[in-house]
């Protein structure tokens, strides 16, 4: 069974403390700051769950990874958006994206 996450997130210490609790699971963490490289890991061996996360900072950026992951080889592969920064009003104008 793949039990590999790849965590795409510029924030060390969110990485860390996600990766350390996922750990207890026994839940392989991939993690990469850089979104184009990150694609380029899943697109070359694709984990069984993306975590990306949304900040306040480049919201917009981390919805075009978003958008990229849902095309191609990765369009099956679940994606899960974090946040800590962006208000719940934020994600209201993509609720009706065309994606499952």
């Amino acid at each position: 069974m793949n039990r590999r996450v790849l965590l795409i997130d510029s924030d060390p210490a969110f990485r860390d403390t996600l990766t350390r609790e996922l750990a207890r699971y026994k839940v392989v963490v991939m993690t990469e700051p850089d979104a184009d490289r990150a694609l380029a890991l899943a697109n070359a061996d694709a984990p069984a769950l993306i975590l990306l996360t949304i900040e306040e900072a480049d919201k917009k950026a981390g919805f075009r990874v978003f958008e990229k992951c849902k095309k191609g080889s990765l369009s099956k592969t679940p994606i899960i958006l974090v946040t800590g920064s962006v208000p719940p009003e934020s994600f209201a104008k993509h609720r009706n994206l065309k994606v499952h």
